[in-house]
């Protein structure tokens, strides 16, 4: 046991430093936001729950297994509501377990947090909440009083593969029969999770007495009894002195993966919605160059300047080095990608600008009757350009996501999906 406790020491010890490493790492990013603040705020928890040693064991299960009832008897005081009524545990609550410490398990501060059902009539949040709440704790209780049903079946299931460390409670075991008992229990052992233990409670047990009346007779009554948690405090003081601090490391580690996660996802979604700034911006101006500019060889020339800057501009918002040469070569690999596309913007922009020349000489001919359609082909003309830029900026942005490759589907397949987005957008626009 003293050996376990000093790994686990050194387990917390090598966690908080990856936790600050991590804080660290995001403060010295900047440009701090909502999203950035929170998940710097959750480390700091995370960290201050590692170093004070905070070991939270939660009970869960459904409504009515008994959860409240089996840590008032574990505190040995009724700090948590309980009662025959359906979902008394309105919210989660935390009580420190000071009695625990006859086992003398240092540098941990163990508290015991009850959970709304997870089958809470009309209480969906109640029910997200629990899980929540047992995805933060330590250690679980999972409570049943019988065979597992379906909901229990799935809760089990969830909670394990997420590596949560769970000792199965078989409660309410002294209202069974002693055969029915036995089955029961040889069922919950051989259930197909990593159960860290399977063990029988009572945690408020009765029995019948008689009871004298005043006029002589005798009434039967059940009495509440003293909870039998002998085999529930063996299994939590053999865990809890074995791995208390292994357990703590590891559930905050897991705490703040899930953080990152987030903030990656918030910062990848952050990062999408500037790149697609950039592309709309780039589109836009190509699109009123080509529209203004009446000479046609030099606004091709002038286009591929700004889908060249604008594959320069991405390559610096995704910090992916970059040359004005590599990306001249990336345009071209591009534009020869979209074959048929960028072959028609090609002709379709010659064509239209031929049309427009005319129609530019005709303007002072036609005493000004030419100019609308003059206007009308500008503006085709730079519809055609911006669209030809949003894609072009949108397979870059999909080469630079995928760390400057195709990946191994190639280009073609980045292409397909790209035009596919694009379709799939103007559909809904629609």
């Amino acid at each position: 046991m003293v050996g376990a406790a000093v790994h686990g020491l050194l387990h917390r010890h090598q966690a908080t430093l990856a936790l600050e490493s991590l804080h660290q790492q995001w403060v010295a990013l900047g440009r701090p936001d909502q999203a950035l603040t929170q998940a710097l705020t959750q480390l700091e928890t995370l960290t201050a729950k590692l170093k004070q040693g905070r070991f939270t064991i939660a009970a869960v299960g459904l409504v009515g297994r008994g959860k409240s009832s089996l840590l008032n008897g574990l505190l040995g005081r009724p700090a948590f509501a309980a009662g025959p009524q359906h979902g008394v545990t309105r919210s989660a609550q935390r009580v420190d377990w000071l009695g625990a410490s006859a086992w003398s398990v240092e540098h941990l501060t163990l508290g015991l947090l009850d959970t709304p059902g997870l089958d809470e009539v009309a209480g969906e949040d109640r029910e997200n909440q629990a899980v929540q709440v047992a995805l933060d704790a330590d250690l679980i209780l999972f409570v049943v009083a019988g065979d597992p049903n379906r909901v229990e079946h799935c809760a089990l299931e969830a909670l394990t593969q997420a590596g949560k460390p769970v000792i199965l409670v078989f409660n309410k075991s002294d209202q069974y029969r002693p055969a029915d008992h036995t089955q029961i229990l040889a069922k919950l052992h051989h259930l197909p999770y990593p159960l860290r233990g399977v063990v029988t409670t009572a945690a408020a047990p009765t029995q019948v007495q008689a009871v004298a009346r005043p006029d002589g007779g005798v009434d039967l009554e059940r009495v509440a009894t003293a909870p039998d948690l002998a085999q529930l405090t063996g299994a939590l003081g053999q865990q809890i002195a074995a791995n208390g601090h292994t357990l703590l490391a590891l559930n905050v580690l897991a705490g703040a993966s899930r953080v990152q996660s987030e903030l990656l996802r918030h910062r990848a979604a952050h990062q999408s919605h500037q790149a697609g700034r950039l592309i709309r911006q780039a589109a836009q101006a190509k699109a009123l160059g080509v529209a203004l500019n009446p000479f046609t060889g030099l606004d091709l020339v002038a286009g591929a300047g700004v889908d060249t800057a604008l594959i320069l501009r991405l390559a610096h918002h995704y910090g992916v080095p970059m040359t004005q040469s590599a990306a001249l070569e990336l345009l071209r690999q591009i534009a020869l990608g979209l074959g048929g596309l960028g072959l028609g913007e090609w002709i379709g922009r010659v064509g239209l600008g031929a049309m427009r020349g005319s129609l530019g000489v005709a303007v002072p001919l036609s005493g000004g009757a030419a100019v609308l359609p003059y206007l009308a082909v500008g503006l085709a003309q730079g519809a055609l350009a911006g669209v030809m830029t949003v894609l072009i900026g949108r397979a870059a942005q999909q080469y630079l996501l995928r760390g400057a490759t195709w990946g191994p589907a190639g280009l073609q397949a980045v292409l397909r999906d790209v035009l596919q987005t694009l379709e799939v957008s103007r559909v809904r626009a629609n």
